[in-house]
């Protein structure tokens, strides 16, 4: 069985998938300052990376798939249509990726980006900036085409069930994943039949200007040797970023209440966080991990919990979007520390 671990700096996702059985991994999409923690947790789980995949040559991000490259003496994989110098292997429509006795398949996407992929499993599918959490990626990059993106919508995600979960390359709502059946219930992108209708959708929401410092990042991601894209403010490596929409919370104190009446806990730290402690009847959960579980959770009000109420937050709203509706505890476990709450 494959297993997702979703690792999260800023607004963008990277992406730990691996076949429990072989312990066969991909690192898809990575991005600084996870390097260590992508060590750590392969490491941790006994994992082999077989190759460093990313679903585009990004613009808008640093890649550090040639460090994991070193680390890891994994191949880096990028598609094949963007006849990229960095990539040490090419890969193409329907290609299949192997992992043990599992397989990844592998879908060109053309559409906001000629050399646009998406890795689609059984359960779920990683969708790069093809598509994303309540819409679909920006055009206005090089080669991008609405026309385009419409077909790749249509070929790909009108096979898929909705219970796939979708695992984006970035989001700016504060949110993590979603199901094609919500994104499909929403309205998004994804639900426009009609190419006329998505065309012009596409064409009248905000194009990426590709400026001197976006190519500047994609000169060097693309680039064979490492290299330097110069300096960039934050304002330029990225777009506009809408801030999301505070969740759900309350404080540690109601939240007991809560538990005692019924409402379960999620407890979504990491598995080396537990090691300071607890709470009794909490449900582990880790974050990283969250997506593959949902078909585990009922659809009745939630609590969730984190260190100090971050992640907590970014799980209420994911999961408040599926139809779970989650809250979260103000200030996480140390709050519910100070509170004098018990703690196993």
């Amino acid at each position: 069985m494959l297993r997702v671990k979703q690792l999260r700096a800023g607004r963008w996702f990277s992406y730990l998938v691996y076949d429990d059985v072989s312990r066969e991994a991909l690192v898809v999409d990575p991005v600084p300052g996870l390097c260590d923690l992508f060590e750590l947790m392969t490491e941790d789980a006994d994992l082999s990376v077989r190759a460093v995949v990313e679903t585009q040559c990004h613009w808008h991000r640093i890649s550090s798939a040639r460090s994991l490259h070193e680390m890891f003496n994994a191949p880096r994989c990028l598609s094949a249509a963007g006849n990229h110098p960095a990539a040490h292997e090419a890969l193409r429509d329907g290609e299949t990726l192997r992992l043990g006795e599992e397989s990844i398949v592998v879908h060109g996407a053309p559409g906001i980006s000629p050399d646009a992929m998406v890795l689609a499993a059984e359960g779920f599918a990683l969708t790069g900036n093809t598509l994303l959490l309540n819409g679909s990626g920006a055009l206005g990059l090089p080669g991008s085409c609405a026309t385009k993106l419409y077909e790749t919508t249509q070929r790909i995600f009108s096979c898929l069930g909705d219970e796939t979960v979708v695992y984006p390359a970035q989001d700016a709502q504060g949110r993590l994943f979603s199901t094609l059946g919500a994104e499909r219930a929403q309205g998004a992108d994804v639900a426009v039949a009609d190419r006329s209708r998505f065309v012009a959708r596409k064409q009248q929401a905000p194009a990426v200007v590709p400026s001197a410092a976006l190519q500047r990042i994609w000169t060097a991601n693309r680039a064979p040797e490492r290299a330097t894209p110069g300096a960039l403010s934050t304002q330029d490596a990225r777009p506009d970023e809408i801030a999301p929409p505070p969740a759900a919370e309350v404080v540690a104190v109601e939240a007991q209440g809560r538990c005692k009446a019924g409402t379960p806990l999620l407890d979504v730290r990491e598995d080396f966080e537990l090691m300071v402690g607890e709470i009794p009847g909490a449900v582990h959960a880790p974050l990283s991990e969250l997506g593959g579980r949902l078909q585990a959770l009922e659809p009745t009000e939630t609590l969730a919990l984190c260190a100090h109420g971050n992640r907590s937050a970014w799980t209420a709203r994911t999961l408040s979007r599926l139809g779970i509706p989650t809250i979260s505890v103000a200030g996480g476990l140390a709050a519910w520390r100070d509170a004098g709450l018990e703690v196993a």
